[in-house]
């Protein structure tokens, strides 16, 4: 072959490679763009920075909700003794509605609201009858409008906010800050890819393969013992409750305020808390920053047991910093004492930071421990979220707050 001939193959073949390589190209740009387009079809487990939000519009649908359906069946798939037939029962009947962007609220929907509540699954609440800003609506006879949703963290409350909220001149802010997971939520929300299509093929290959250990939304993994740890037997009040914890959010309860405080995780929370009182007060409106405390932050002061407690602490990882400051699992065990003695950091922090800039804070943490002493249940025994009595005595805390404060600006 002439030198002549060589030089043409060699041309032709990177033209083909060329035009391989913009046809693929094409496709993966179509891909993402098909992906943000119909954002409902992205899994909720895959994130992106800014994430993609599934928006189901003016939903109106009647169902449900069954002691089997605790999400801790998923999150510690392999620890929980599966229920037997004539355990499992209907713990709520829930009437699900929506309106045009999503949220859950009956319409009609008003011009303006006395309350904008921000929030993720507690606030949303899909799993109750009457989430807690309904049953405080009803409460006080204040307009409220429902802006959470599932899984959402407080940079994207923040633009439910700006997109969503503030144009509706609401006399308070509410920002349901949930301990068990918001910090975490702030730092993969900072750290997520921007690009769709990657984050989507990685999900459908750890999913596709059958037995691989499962990722939690808090980032770690659960591995499930031989045998089952759950459900436990909590001695309240002179009975027995049986429950499951998650373990990641024991992680978390186990971090000390020194970490916390010195993360990018908290500096992030911390960003979103000023800006939401800034864009709060550019309309006149108060933000109170209200403290949601876990199922494991309530319950686990009752924890005396030391088999149950072995149990418990099976797959308890703690947290350290990485190399760029945020929060990441370790491979260290937590205890039972480690977690009792910085349970309280966080929500500390939150409320002496809020004091220091002049925002409304309430930690429903003690009257939830309380309340839970007497033997009441407010968590569902499978799931972290709470029933309808723990929405209720929310939304008893958050009404009383609030006709104490008699329209005053409240000084944190």
């Amino acid at each position: 072959m002439t030198r002549r001939g060589a030089g043409r193959r060699l041309v032709s073949t990177l033209g083909k490679v060329a035009l391989a390589t913009l046809g693929v190209g094409v496709a993966l740009g179509m891909a993402e763009l098909l992906l943000r387009t119909f954002p409902n079809w992205v899994p909720r487990e895959v994130r992106v920075s800014p994430p993609v939000r599934r928006v189901h519009a003016y939903i109106d649908e009647t169902y449900a909700v069954r002691l089997s359906d605790g999400d801790l069946f998923h999150w510690m798939r392999g620890a929980i003794a599966p229920l037997v037939q004539d355990q499992d029962r209907v713990v709520a009947w829930v009437h699900l509605v929506t309106d045009a962007n999503g949220f859950r609220n009956l319409p009609p929907e008003r011009a303006t609201y006395d309350i904008v509540a921000l929030g993720d699954s507690f606030t949303r609440a899909s799993g109750v009858a009457t989430p807690w800003p309904q049953e405080l609506a009803a409460s006080t006879g204040m307009y409220v409008l429902n802006l959470a949703d599932v899984g959402a963290g407080p940079q994207q409350e923040l633009e439910f906010l700006r997109q969503f909220g503030i144009n509706k001149h609401p006399q308070w802010v509410i920002m349901a800050y949930f301990g068990a997971n918001d910090l975490y939520e702030a730092g993969a929300y900072e750290k997520a890819n921007p690009f769709i299509l990657p984050r989507f093929g990685r999900f459908l290959l750890t999913r596709g393969g059958a037995g691989w250990p499962e990722t939690t939304s808090t980032g770690t993994q659960v591995v499930a013992e031989p045998g089952y740890r759950y459900p436990i037997t909590m001695p309240i009040d002179g009975t027995g409750m049986e429950m499951a914890f998650f373990s990641p959010h024991i992680s978390w309860l186990s971090v000390s305020g020194q970490l916390i405080e010195a993360s990018q995780d908290y500096r992030l929370v911390r960003e979103v808390i000023l800006a939401a009182g800034e864009l709060s007060e550019e309309v006149n409106s108060r933000l109170l920053l209200v403290y949601i405390p876990s199922k494991e932050h309530v319950y686990l002061p009752y924890l005396d047991d030391a088999e149950t407690a072995r149990r418990v602490y099976a797959n308890v990882s703690t947290l350290a910093l990485d190399e760029a400051g945020f929060l990441q699992f370790t491979n260290l065990p937590a205890t039972l004492e480690l977690t009792l003695e910085h349970m309280d950091d966080q929500a500390n922090l939150l409320a002496g930071f809020a004091a220091a800039h002049d925002v409304a804070f309430l930690d429903l943490t003690s009257t939830f421990q309380e309340v839970a002493g007497t033997g009441v249940e407010l968590y569902y025994p499978f799931d972290t979220h709470w029933n309808q009595q723990g929405h209720y005595l929310a939304a008893e805390i958050i009404a009383g707050y609030l006709q104490a404060t008699d329209g005053e600006r409240p000084s944190g």
